[in-house]
């Protein structure tokens, strides 16, 4: 099993403040996650499904030293059981509360699992390094163009044949989603550049 520092070599943090007109994703969205009773609560009531974190982890490509990441962690209970199947697991999440639950679930499973105090727009792994990434519940605070920057990030991320998983709440239609009327011919878009 490689070291920490190894496991690690693949994530480039940055080390320059992000320009004043990125999306700041470190405010608070959503549920207010600035105590550990809050986090606990969280988990209590959503953060962890052990069967569902399970099955899911049964769909994906999976193996000894799969490098994992999961995006938007929470409570850390996806990255958590993909650590005890051998994975090589990254847990990234805004809130510093949520990853010191992350760790301490951590430890109590007597696993390793790296924790990243970033998020979509302010982590960086290197090009074709990660195996798996998922994201669930996390995708949709973000602005639709930054939702953009994030899903190109991702991409990047991923190794050939690399998997990404993704669940998120969506709605019908927001306002900026064309009517279905303007959506004729979307196939014939050119893809690429």
């Amino acid at each position: 099993m490689r070291s920490a520092g190894e496991r690690c070599a693949n994530l480039e943090l940055m080390d320059t403040p992000l320009p004043s007109w990125v999306f700041a994703e470190f405010s608070p969205v959503g549920v207010d996650l600035d105590s550990v009773e809050s986090v606990e609560a969280y988990d209590r009531n959503q953060g962890t499904q052990t069967a569902k974190d399970d099955a899911l982890l049964d769909r994906l490509p999976f193996g000894e030293g799969t490098v994992f990441v999961d995006l938007g962690t929470g409570t850390g209970s996806l990255p958590v059981r993909a650590a005890l199947r051998g994975a090589e697991a990254h847990a990234v999440d805004v809130s510093a509360n949520m990853l010191a639950f992350t760790r301490r679930r951590a430890e109590v499973e007597g696993v390793e699992v790296e924790h990243h105090h970033a998020g979509f727009l302010s982590h960086q792994f290197a090009p074709a390094s990660v195996d798996v990434v998922t994201t669930r519940s996390a995708l949709h605070q973000l602005p639709d163009t930054w939702k953009q920057a994030a899903l190109t990030r991702i991409a990047a991320m991923l190794r050939p044949g690399g998997l990404f998983y993704l669940w998120d709440a969506a709605s019908r239609r927001s306002a900026s989603t064309p009517p279905a009327s303007r959506c004729r011919g979307a196939g014939a878009w050119p893809s690429g550049s």
